[in-house]
């Protein structure tokens, strides 16, 4: 009997020992499985960013992406235009991207877009002509959140441009479609946008100028509205 049971004993250990082994190069193999996927999409969104032919440049100086959670981070964003428009984003953070993106070519989903700290200035443009050779596409994205950013706008007026200072978006429920039968294309369910130093042109002379803005599809509350002067002292 205590042979049998010896040999029972024994037997367990050696099969302990084997299926940690296992186990062991299992995990070893899936852990470097990953981190070639991840090197491999890295680079994929690397080469594709440098091949870049649009009239928009990009400079990101670190991308990450992470398989497991789907996301992919892009920071110190660089994008300059062919018109002198440009934009400069800390970090862009890309998640929950579906699985089912690989299977279409025109439709994609994604759980998040969130941007930090970005800064853009972007001139008035006349009306372009609408390109019937453009793709059309759908694009669902469950949440957009933008948060310290400001941005620089020059319209007609040479004075100054429209400027908006520490913005903060959330939109929920966000649809781009481009298909022609689509009288909208940018829609979404609900916003929250939150805002500060805006100032809007009204001449050569004068700004609208507001300190602080809160806004939903409900309701819009601004605080200390008023006029600013741009007269120089000379002109008073």
């Amino acid at each position: 009997f205590f042979c049998i049971f010896n040999w029972a004993i024994n037997k367990i250990k050696f099969l302990k020992k084997k299926y940690i082994k296992i186990i062991f190069l299992v995990v070893a193999v899936l852990a470097t499985l990953i981190i070639v996927a991840n090197l491999l999409i890295t680079n994929f969104i690397e080469k594709r960013i440098a091949q870049n032919n649009s009239d928009y440049s990009f400079e990101i100086t670190d991308v990450n992406t992470n398989i497991l959670t789907r996301t992919v981070t892009l920071k110190n964003v660089i994008i300059q235009s062919k018109s002198k428009d440009s934009a400069s984003i800390k970090k862009v953070e890309i998640s929950g991207i579906s699985i089912n993106n690989l299977f279409s070519k025109n439709n994609f989903e994604i759980e998040k877009i969130y941007v930090e700290n970005g800064d853009g200035y972007f001139s008035k443009k006349n009306s372009a002509k609408k390109n019937n050779e453009q793709k059309n596409f759908k694009i669902k994205i469950n949440e957009i959140e933008v948060k310290n950013t400001n941005l620089s706008y020059n319209t007609a007026v040479e004075k100054e441009p429209i400027k908006v200072e520490n913005i903060g978006v959330i939109l929920n429920e966000v649809i781009i479609n481009t298909n022609d039968t689509v009288k909208q294309v940018f829609k979404y369910e609900k916003i929250l946008l939150t805002a500060e130093n805006i100032e809007l042109p009204i001449n050569n002379h004068l700004n609208f100028k507001i300190d602080k803005i809160k806004a939903d599809k409900q309701y819009i509350k601004a605080s200390n509205v008023g006029i600013k002067t741009l007269y120089s002292k000379k002109e008073l």
